[in-house]
């Protein structure tokens, strides 16, 4: 099976990977998101993210069902995943797991490397990170491609002093990136090319350039958007965080059990504002809400690292 579907909604296309996941027959699949951010699956979201930032920009963040780093989204981020047959590789292993992906960019022209885990590495610049996922007897791997992604909004909305969050849970590991379409501007006209280009190849690597190219039909879209709903909830991409401990940028400390705040404790904490922020999501808006519940002059992003 080849998908290449013009869906760019962040939910519709986490949850279209966990649909996927029932299918019995190799995968290959190109997608983008819209601007957003997304996280691992054991990640705290205020330690890999501005979450402010994040809200100020209106981009939402959201778990995905694999492990690995934070990354963000855009319509300048090609996504492509692979999806084994049913006991085939049914194992993580990511020199295997990248060696066609390698491939399909050298193809292109691209002299791309493996640096470790799932990320590829192209003149010393990363232009991909990868996660895996193992579920029934099902290996799922996928990963990204910064083409003409805005660098600027990453640097920006990934830089967090990670030493404020106390916990045990996996942080990401920032390195310098890069563009395809700056390291390589004469190859492609557009993510558009690349795309059409890259799956070719890679389709040509995993034995499927015989297979069509389709989009989710009718039926498939209304399974995976009834599987959406969960990465739109807080139940799933707060309540499934790591318990952590956070200092914050206006001097607050802060315990945190799934993802909700269970105590607020600094010099300008008060019995109405620890009462009104227990039992509240670690959530810009949650936070927000239940500030203006009590009128409080404190803007929400001081609850933030």
């Amino acid at each position: 099976m080849r998908i290449a579907d013009e869906r760019t909604d962040p939910a519709f296309n986490l949850a279209a990977e966990e649909w996927l996941m029932d299918v019995k027959e190799p995968v290959l699949r190109l997608w983008r998101n819209a601007s957003c951010l997304v996280a691992g699956r054991h990640q705290i979201l205020c330690r890999e993210a501005d979450l402010p930032e994040a809200a100020r920009r209106g981009l939402p963040i959201l778990r995905r069902d694999s492990g690995g780093g934070t990354v963000y989204h855009d319509l300048g981020n090609l996504n492509f995943t692979i999806l084994a047959p049913p006991g085939e590789g049914a194992s993580i292993d990511f020199d295997r797991m990248t060696a066609p992906v390698l491939a399909a960019l050298r193809t292109l022209g691209i002299p791309a490397t493996h640096g470790g885990k799932g990320a590829l590495y192209c003149r010393e610049r990363k232009i991909s990170g990868g996660a895996a996922h193992l579920k029934k007897g099902r290996l799922l791997y996928h990963g990204t491609l910064l083409f003409s992604a805005d660098l600027a909004a990453l640097a920006r909305l990934l830089a967090v002093p990670g030493e404020c969050v106390e916990s045990r849970a996996v942080r990401s590991e920032p390195r310098p990136v890069a563009n395809l379409a700056e390291l390589f501007p004469e190859c492609f006209a557009s993510i558009h090319a690349f795309a059409d280009a890259f799956g070719n190849a890679l389709a040509e690597a995993l034995g499927l350039s015989r297979e069509p190219v389709r989009a989710f039909s009718e039926q498939e879209a209304m399974a995976i958007e009834t599987l959406a709903a969960k990465y739109r909830g807080a139940a799933w991409t707060l309540g499934n965080s790591p318990d952590y401990r956070a200092a914050t940028r206006g001097g607050y400390q802060l315990t945190v059990k799934e993802g909700k705040i269970a105590t607020v404790t600094g010099s300008e904490t008060t019995p109405a504002l620890s009462a009104a922020l227990a039992g509240v999501w670690h959530d810009v808006a949650a936070v927000r809400e239940a500030l203006a519940g009590i009128r409080s002059p404190v803007p929400p992003e001081a609850f933030f690292p």
